[in-house]
């Protein structure tokens, strides 16, 4: 059986760039003995939590740059990032880390602060992919269910079997296009024990009153949050999210996955 790592597809260098560069920010933290950022990892790894919150004015005063290519283009570098962190804790809280037996080591990122507050009506096509924050009244509240997030997959060639792992969904389920083995581009078997799944849950917002002004039907906007935000949130709140604007290929045509 053979495995292989994303060896079908094209490396992004810029990715990889921001990836190493917001590795580096995370260790400016320790340069300046943050204990708000100890802290807030040692607390993560305590409770199994998988959320850094980052303050994204740090990050500006890091460096502009980075913070303009991750609010820009948020959706191709979102994988770097996490892996960046996931990396971070592990060379720097080694026996933490390990001292927590069924610890997953996936991690993301939540940024709060984040400038340019946008209404929900402001929406639209050219804010696909971007990192934005958005304010609105929650609506509706829906169960939460698992979503495949990182698939690994076995080509069903059986003189092949070659295991293609890491394949990035990206709120879209998607196999390998093919076999860099035996060029099998028809099927494939996903491998559900090596696969990542992340819980979510569904939540509706609509515009706040005073923005909305004098229309009679408020427009309206789905969130999808993770893991620990999941039952967090209620119909009736008034919420700030920050995340990324996509498009949801079955059922709607627009919507945030926030923090």
């Amino acid at each position: 059986m053979i495995e292989g790592y994303k060896v079908a597809s094209k490396r992004d260098f810029l990715a990889e760039e921001v990836g190493r560069l917001f590795f580096n920010f995370l260790g400016s933290f320790f340069k300046k003995k943050n204990l708000d950022f100890f802290e807030q990892i040692e607390t993560m790894l305590f409770t199994g939590s998988n959320t850094l919150y980052v303050n994204f004015e740090d990050l500006i005063q890091f460096s502009d740059e980075l913070a303009d290519i991750i609010e820009e283009q948020f959706v191709r570098v979102d994988f770097f990032i996490r892996e960046s962190i996931s990396e971070f804790i592990k060379k720097n809280f080694y026996k933490t880390v390990y001292s927590q037996t069924s610890f997953n080591l996936k991690f993301s990122v939540g940024f709060f602060n984040f400038p340019n507050l946008r209404a929900i009506k402001s929406l639209g096509c050219p804010n696909i992919g971007k990192l934005m924050s958005i304010s609105g009244i929650v609506s509706r509240v829906t169960e939460p269910q698992l979503e495949l997030s990182i698939g690994t997959f076995e080509c069903t060639n059986e003189n092949c079997k070659f295991i293609f792992k890491k394949v990035d969904q990206k709120f879209l389920y998607s196999e390998p296009k093919f076999c860099p083995s035996c060029g099998n581009s028809n099927s494939w078997n996903l491998n559900l024990k090596k696969s990542n799944f992340t819980e979510i849950q569904k939540i509706r917002i609509q515009e706040i009153p005073e923005i909305c002004q004098n229309k009679i039907i408020p427009q309206t906007l789905d969130v999808f949050v993770e893991e620990e935000n999941i039952g967090r949130i209620k119909p009736g709140s008034k919420c700030i999210f920050t995340g990324l604007i996509t498009v949801f290929p079955l059922e709607h045509f627009f919507f945030f996955v926030g923090k």
